[in-house]
């Protein structure tokens, strides 16, 4: 097989971060063309080497696709930063590819060991189109302390993940895969058409240090690491999990939030059926999420149950200047809606409409689509697109763009109405019963006539029980909004709002770092920002010092001691405080008791001149004494600018004290009486680790 590869790179900046742009070319007998990849140079890989280890190639000396897979896995090793091993394993390699793969200077793994492989060193695992039970045994075999120097190519986690929830296969068996896409970051491929499907759905995908941080108690259930054996993880771990993280959202320029849900009935399954005028069995959800069952909506619940009427707020007819018309056949009042509803009859059948404030049996109304050259004045109950009628009309069941869905329409509840005032800009300018303005375009739907029902405002419940018939709930009344009591205040109205379509996307969540002059995130102000900004507090080199320093406090290696009556002062806690000639430490020992006895913490300093052994002593409390007892032990180092001359007990209620990462220790002790048994009451102690401060 003649083969001739032309393989280039180019490095290069973008927006602050390092791009790798590779090209090359392939004429042979299988495979012939041009791939343009471009993607992100990866934190993990900056090292002087890193390991290359290639699962389920394929036989490239048939297959098109695993040649110009190979050839693009060429490319990658010549770059520097994959100057380490290479590693390779397809158990239905020929011995003819063995030998090629050889003389590249790859080593043949000898036996299948499943992706079970510890990366010691940052390692790129180049697994195109694999099962995903290998990605799982890669992920299992490194859940401890190498998750960092993990490196895929290959396919999506997302994407497998979402296959195995949809196929409804074990979780349990694909636990590792499910987590681990919930913390990789992915660089999807660009232009890798010019190959078919040999890199088709492939992505970048490696665990990233934010991920890590804002996933900090996940990490004990993910990658079975407890947090008390810190000394198990690498050193950049253990600077991920030490930090705290803040986010902090800026609403200005954002897309003003809709209504709430009410969690009232559960539509889902309307999707999927035909429309329909008979009452349909709803399922009340009665304030309940309907995933996770949990409790939204404390007002709704209960009440009489009435039938669930579908309504048909829009209302389309031809487009060719006729229209379609359809007879009222009763109008009547609903439990579901505020306005009354009226069932109509037509050529293509019934529905449920809403009734205007004049509507009566017997009517005939009209729907067009069509765009008049010469504006007209509709009757009431008609439908007409907003830019068919004249200035003055009032309408309702507005459409705020064309096709809008129905949370989208205005005007939909009893009594309620916008108005037309003018065109502008081939607009069509509405007045909202809140005296704003809206432009919208002039295809937009409404329905002539204000709403039926006008004085259901005016309306008295009676008593709360008749609420509670109707399915609301008494609220708490400990919040009014806009009682009236510090007066009125008079905003100036906004401009008319331009709508041409559904909203835009959520902005995407930029992550930040805050020096020293904001490590207090509340006077932070991102007032000319329009996106979201997820903002965690990085340890700075002059911190880093500090969390060294706590880490460094050692107590006695015994975290259960038994103590025998009589009890006299033990010395339980012994402070080994190494490398503190430039810091001070402040603790803070607290003790919890049985029966809800809370002692006051002792606060206290280590001082650069004290040396590096300080005994806390422990005096027991006098008469018959618990089953057990705990103590926590607080540590924080402090640099030499602060004065030591502070009380610790206010210096441990600064800002700086509780952003920084305080070591914790816990200790329990256990009583016996003199003829060394536990005593017979049993009282369990009550162990809460709030600071009281």
């Amino acid at each position: 097989m003649n083969v001739s590869i032309l393989m280039h790179h180019l490095e290069y900046e973008k927006d602050g971060k390092n791009y790798l742009r590779m090209k090359f070319y392939v004429e042979g007998s299988i495979a012939k063309g041009t791939v343009l990849l471009e993607m992100q140079q990866l934190p993990q890989l900056s090292v002087s080497s890193a390991d290359v280890v290639c699962y389920g190639l394929g036989a490239f000396y048939e297959c098109k696709d695993a040649l110009c897979q190979l050839v693009l896995l060429e490319l990658l090793c010549e770059n520097a930063m994959f100057s380490g091993k290479k590693w390779i394993f397809d158990p239905i390699f020929s011995d003819v590819e063995k030998n090629i793969l050889v003389s590249k200077g790859w080593t043949l793994i000898a036996e299948n060991e499943r992706g079970l492989r510890l990366a010691s060193v940052p390692t790129l695992f180049y697994m195109p189109h694999c099962e995903r039970e290998l990605y799982n045994n890669v992920l299992y075999a490194n859940r401890h302390s190498t998750f960092l120097n993990l490196v895929f190519f290959g396919n999506s986690f997302k994407v497998m993940s979402d296959s195995v929830v949809e196929e409804n296969e074990n979780l349990t068996t694909f636990r590792y895969l499910l987590n681990a896409s919930q913390l990789a970051k992915e660089l999807p491929l660009s232009n890798t058409s010019s190959f078919g499907e040999a890199f088709y759905a492939t992505c970048i995908q490696y665990f990233f240090c934010d991920a890590v941080m804002i996933a900090t108690f996940l990490v004990r259930s993910l990658w079975q690491v407890s947090l008390r054996c810190m000394h198990a993880l690498s050193s950049k771990t253990q600077e991920v999990l030490r930090p705290s993280s803040l986010i902090i959202t800026n609403r200005r320029f954002l897309p003003k939030p809709g209504p709430n849900i009410q969690y009232k009935f559960d539509l889902t399954p309307l999707k999927c059926m035909p429309y329909t005028h008979k009452p349909i069995k709803i399922r009340r959800l009665g304030g309940r999420n309907p995933e996770t069952g949990k409790k939204v909506n404390q007002r709704v619940g209960g009440g009489y149950k009435f039938d669930w009427l579908w309504i048909s707020f829009r209302r389309i007819g031809p487009t060719d200047g006729t229209f379609y018309e359809e007879k009222v056949i009763e109008v009547r009042r609903d439990g579901i809606q505020t306005a009354f509803i009226a069932l109509v009859a037509g050529t293509r059948g019934r529905r449920w409409i809403l009734a205007t404030e004049n509507m009566k049996a017997g009517d005939v109304i009209k729907t067009s689509c069509h765009l008049p050259r010469i504006l007209i004045k509709a009757e009431e109950g008609d439908s007409w697109p907003v830019g068919a009628l004249v200035p003055g009309t009032v309408v309702n069941s507005v459409e705020l763009y064309p096709g809008c869905p129905d949370e989208r329409i205005l005007a939909k509840n009893a009594g309620t109405s916008v108005i037309i005032q003018k065109r502008v800009d081939n607009r069509v300018v509405i007045l909202l019963p809140n005296k704003h303005e809206l432009r919208i375009l002039p295809e937009c739907m409404a329905t002539v006539g204000r709403l039926s029902n006008v004085n259901r405002n005016k309306e008295h419940w009676g008593s709360m029980n008749m609420k509670r018939r109707m399915g609301i709930r008494q609220g708490s009344g400990l919040w009014h909004r806009k009682d009236g009591y510090c007066g009125r205040k008079i905003h100036p109205l906004p401009p008319a709002k331009i709508v041409d379509g559904p909203p835009g996307p959520v902005p995407e969540n930029y992550s930040v770092s805050l020096n020293k002059r904001h490590m207090n995130a509340l006077f932070v102000s991102f007032c000319s920002c329009s996106v979201r900004h997820t903002v965690r507090f990085g340890m700075h080199l002059k911190k880093e010092k500090l969390k060294r320093a706590a880490q460094s406090v050692e107590i006695n290696p015994k975290e259960e001691i038994i103590l025998q009556a009589p009890y006299d002062n033990i010395k339980i806690i012994e402070i080994n405080a190494f490398n503190h000639s430039d810091f001070h430490i402040l603790y803070k020992f607290r003790t919890n008791r049985p029966d809800g006895i809370q002692i006051s913490p002792v606060y206290g300093y280590i001082k650069p001149g004290d040396g590096e052994i300080f005994a806390v002593e422990f005096l027991p409390i006098t008469g018959i004494p618990p089953f057990t007892d705990r103590c926590t032990l607080h540590c924080v180092a402090l640099p030499k600018n602060y004065s030591a001359s502070t009380r610790p007990r206010d210096m441990w209620k600064k800002p700086v004290v509780k952003v920084m990462a305080a070591e914790r220790k816990v200790i329990r002790i256990t009583y016996l009486n003199e003829a060394g048994h536990l005593y017979p009451k049993s009282v369990e102690a009550v162990y809460d680790d709030r600071d009281d401060d």
